[in-house]
């Protein structure tokens, strides 16, 4: 619930995979799901892993298969510590600081949405 309460807030509320930064045009906006700016290496490591799929990076299950695979290959992006999370806040603020890394964390927000995932889904 973190991780998607996180994602839902950088996708504009919605887990948009085309989703674009606040209106912004290309070069250099974040896009999708995680926001990934393009271009970028993230962007770009998005890009040759939908590629070697046969599939565009702005489908959503590539974008998800995507954050799946840069957790489990980057120890810097607090998988480990997001699998010992102790809360919903605690998880979301994982993600929002080892993943997410932006410049305007809006928290609150961030934690709200998990919240409603873990409501709606979880148990």
């Amino acid at each position: 619930a973190g991780l998607v309460g996180n994602l839902q807030y950088e996708s504009g509320g919605e887990l948009n995979p085309e989703q674009m930064q606040f209106g912004c045009t290309l070069p250099g906006c974040g896009v999708g799901i995680a926001q990934w700016t393009d271009p970028g290496p993230r962007w770009s490591a998005l890009v040759q892993f939908a590629s070697s799929l046969g599939n565009s990076p702005y489908l959503y299950q590539i974008q998800v298969q995507f954050v799946w695979q840069e957790l489990i290959s980057n120890l810097n992006y607090g998988l480990s510590s997001l699998f010992q999370a102790k809360s919903i806040s605690s998880a979301a603020t994982i993600v929002e600081k080892d993943y997410e890394s932006p410049s305007i964390p809006h928290l609150q927000t961030r934690i709200d949405f998990a919240m409603q995932i873990l409501a709606s889904y979880g148990g």
